[in-house]
């Protein structure tokens, strides 16, 4: 009797399951694909970084016909982030960059997205001078409340400038 409710309950649970690939191509507008997309904690459990791709150039090639701008840069900040997330970390810096080159036109939870992600970018090829530049954008731009800057320095070997950044960072709290 056990093995069958076991076996019922794996085939619910698969029921379960949803293709967070398929519910992204089934969501109606780029805004909301967009917070889809960002939103999934673990986009690659069923498809690659790659299939993702894939379907957002799709997209993106879709939104350039019908010049459809406010796509166009949705799609690309995704595309940025696949970009991200397969390695490319030079490509996904170019994508990000044309899109922050259009930051007037973003919305600030958009702006914030592309700082983070050239952060990121920046953070992994070791650009530590222009990973400070973005943080000091977000900074300026008072898109987020508390900037860091220690774990720069820590990783570029600058221990004291980092612990007096870390000082200064966990001193309102």
């Amino acid at each position: 009797m056990g093995l069958i409710s076991f076996n019922t309950l794996a085939q619910s649970l698969d029921t379960l399951k949803v293709d967070v690939l398929q519910q992204f191509q089934e969501t109606e507008s780029a805004e909301q694909k967009l917070k889809l997309f960002f939103n999934i904690p673990n986009r690659y459990v069923e498809d690659s970084a790659y299939e993702w791709l894939e379907v957002v150039n799709v997209y993106l090639g879709t939104a350039e016909k019908t010049k459809d701008s406010v796509a166009v840069y949705t799609y690309k900040l995704m595309q940025a982030e696949l970009n991200h997330d397969i390695g490319d970390y030079n490509k996904s810096i170019a994508i990000a960059r044309d899109v922050y080159a259009k930051k007037d036109s973003l919305d600030s939870s958009a702006t914030v997205l592309v700082l983070d992600l050239l952060d990121k970018n920046y953070g992994k090829l070791q650009m530590f001078d222009k990973q400070i530049a973005v943080r000091e954008d977000k900074k300026n731009l008072g898109l987020t409340e508390r900037v860091a800057f220690y774990d720069i320095y820590a990783n570029m070997g600058l221990f004291r400038q980092a612990m007096e950044q870390y000082i200064l960072a966990v001193k309102p709290t």
